[in-house]
């Protein structure tokens, strides 16, 4: 399919997370785009308002009021809400160029949440990255460098944004690929871009797909190209002249525009007047009986895949069920939380503050190690668990005798905080140094003290 009613479509995008859920962009006869939104994997459409921009690329971001499509323009980057009744508004990616069109755009989220948008800018003017959902941007490099294409590729918790680049005239060799660690908080790796271009002789990269350790490549004349990034000497393979790609001319191949790839390894490149299905390692037409027995083997493991596909959500304690997060305690040494006395199984209901803190708990388990031991951990630690501010930690004590007590702490606990009491002591124990003994008291009712952040959530809400 590649046109809606007159309409030219010019990219279409699946909900990564809402099965079902598409969204095409198309090209209106004269200048100017639309957005299409699907909710039954594209059996109906509901067109949006039209634009007077050119679209070059669309990605799904999800936001607090519901699902939205980021929009890269030849003038600039725009959002648009899932609803055919909604209206444009611009993202600012750079300030002293408001008016800086994007020839490409993705989303991915992070294990614990962050969201990341990267945009591949017109002129060759580089790439922008954001780390908080396209508030803000930073440029991040490539500049010089005709960007046309980019993607997410995920490597167990790691993150790689590969971007292709594009070589004018037809008869260049080209440049190959370039990709960039996405890090947590917004660091940049310290390798910064690493090029891949060893063995690349396919002029300008159109499009990127991975496929477990492989990389393929829509390139303008050497066909789908394969890169395994695990090998100890990377090197671009181009397609055969019996992979069933069209030949232009004796050695080049016409262009492939696109490449996609799933789980099982089927690929999917197409031209200007192509499509062709193959599968990997070698881009060839698959055989009969061997899609059918994949077919039939589909059905039975669609249960399995269905949790597959959706695999990195049970290891995000935010976003995993709610019967998966006292297993991922034990990943975190966090554990001990949960474990009544007498032995039994760990279960959410074991935490007094409820499953929402014990999410945030396992979040933070990094950063809780690492300052363990310590009166700012122990703080921060009992400030999550409860849900209440106002702790401190008194070094110094004094006895009956006014005598200093050495290696003794004292924990004052806001007086709301006496009814998670046995549940601050078992940190205080965890937390604190081991060679140190500890009291526990919880300071008088004073002055009317602010919100806690559990009242806060319900007063917003």
């Amino acid at each position: 399919m590649t046109r809606a009613d007159g309409e030219t479509i010019v990219r279409a995008r699946p909900h990564p997370g809402r099965p079902g859920m598409v969204a095409i962009a198309t090209r209106l006869a004269e200048r100017g785009s639309r957005i299409h939104f699907s909710r039954d994997s594209g059996a109906t459409w509901v067109p949006g308002r039209p634009a007077g921009m050119q679209v070059e690329d669309i990605a799904w971001i999800d936001r607090a009021d519901g699902p939205a499509i980021l929009m890269a323009t030849d003038v600039g980057l725009f959002e648009v809400a899932a609803d055919p009744r909604a209206d444009l508004r611009p993202v600012l990616v750079e300030p002293s160029d408001q008016d800086l069109g994007f020839y490409a755009v993705v989303v991915s989220r992070e294990a614990r949440g962050e969201v990341s948008v990267a945009v591949a800018a017109r002129e060759a003017r580089g790439v922008y990255v954001s780390s908080d959902a396209a508030a803000t941007f930073r440029h991040v490099g490539l500049k010089g460098k005709d960007i046309r294409t980019l993607e997410i590729r995920y490597e167990g918790p790691n993150r790689f944004l590969w971007a292709g680049v594009a070589t004018p005239g037809g008869d260049q060799p080209g440049e190959g690929c370039h990709s960039w660690q996405l890090l947590f908080g917004g660091e940049d790796p310290v390798e910064g871009w690493r090029a891949w271009g060893t063995g690349w002789h396919g002029g300008s990269c159109w499009a990127v797909a991975f496929v477990g350790d492989l990389v393929l490549a829509a390139s303008h004349q050497a066909g789908v190209l394969r890169l395994n990034t695990r090998s100890t000497s990377p090197t671009w393979q181009a397609s055969t002249v019996d992979s069933g790609l069209p030949l232009r001319d004796p050695g080049r191949f016409f262009p492939v525009d696109a490449v996609v790839s799933d789980l099982a390894g089927v690929v999917m490149a197409s031209g200007a007047q192509y499509t062709l299905t193959a599968t990997v390692p070698g881009v060839t037409e698959p055989d009969r009986r061997l899609m059918a027995a994949l077919a039939a083997m589909e059905v039975l493991h669609a249960p399995s895949e269905e949790v597959l596909d959706a695999l990195d959500r049970f290891v995000d304690p935010l976003r995993t069920p709610e019967r998966f997060v006292p297993y991922l305690t034990t990943w975190v040494d966090l554990d001990w939380l949960l474990r009544p006395a007498t032995g039994e199984d760990v279960t959410s209901e074991s935490l007094a503050s409820g499953v929402g803190t014990l999410r945030e708990l396992v979040a933070a388990a990094a950063e809780f190690a690492r300052w363990r031991g310590t009166a700012r951990g122990l703080l921060r630690f009992l400030d999550t668990v409860t849900g209440i501010p106002g702790f401190r930690v008194e070094e110094g004590v004094t006895g009956d005798d006014r005598v200093p007590r050495p290696y003794h702490l004292r924990v004052v606990a806001p007086p709301e905080a006496e009814p998670f009491k046995p549940l601050i002591e078992r940190v205080i124990d965890a937390q604190k140094p081991a060679y140190t003994t500890s009291e526990l008291v919880f300071a008088a009712v004073g002055p009317s003290r602010g919100p806690s952040r559990q009242e806060q959530k319900e007063e917003r809400t």
